[in-house]
């Protein structure tokens, strides 16, 4: 029995001394990282040595002189629509062009349903025929959709938002693509 634990301290403690050394390696990495003065650069460095964190959106590469590589097509590809951006986070439309996050959205938007499906929890995914797609926040059985219905979604307290349906039913919805 004595040896066992003995063992098991000896494991203990070489698990912990291999952590501390990876730690170790990975502060002096990022002391690296640190000095690098193009934020993008910088950046790339500390996804180099940390990971990028779940979610991340892929950031094209730098150029020499620190400007994204393709960054003008990019704008150009990528034109600004309020309306197409209606309901996204700004660090969604900054992701899809950088110009997007400052042009003025509109305060509601009205569009036709293209597909209507429930989730197994009963909350209601619409799909737009533009292709957003929303999602109930409260599950409501009187906001009933069918396709080919006019929707009007538009903005609420608290940064939130409500799809109104053809027969006047406003239900709290969040956008989901």
């Amino acid at each position: 029995m004595m040896r066992r634990s003995r063992v098991i301290s000896v494991l203990a403690l070489s698990g912990t001394a291999l952590c501390g050394t990876a730690l170790a390696a990975s502060m002096e990495a990022a002391e690296k990282c640190s000095v690098i003065p193009d934020d993008r650069a910088r950046w790339a460095c500390y996804d180099e040595v940390f990971g990028k964190p779940v979610g991340a959106v892929a950031q094209p590469p730098a150029t020499a002189a620190g400007a994204p590589a393709g960054a003008a097509s990019e704008q150009a590809a990528v034109p600004v629509n309020p309306q197409a951006d209606f309901g996204l986070s700004d660090a969604a439309k900054r992701a899809r062009a950088p110009q997007a996050a400052t042009a003025s959205a509109p305060d509601s938007m009205s569009a036709t349903v293209a597909k209507v499906s429930r989730r197994s929890t009963e909350e209601m995914v619409v799909t737009l025929s533009d292709g957003q797609v929303w999602i109930q926040i409260e599950p409501d059985a009187r906001a009933r959709l069918k396709v080919g219905d006019t929707v009007t979604i538009k903005r609420a307290a608290l940064a939130s938002y409500l799809l109104v349906t053809p027969s006047g039913i406003a239900t709290r919805v969040k956008r989901l693509k």
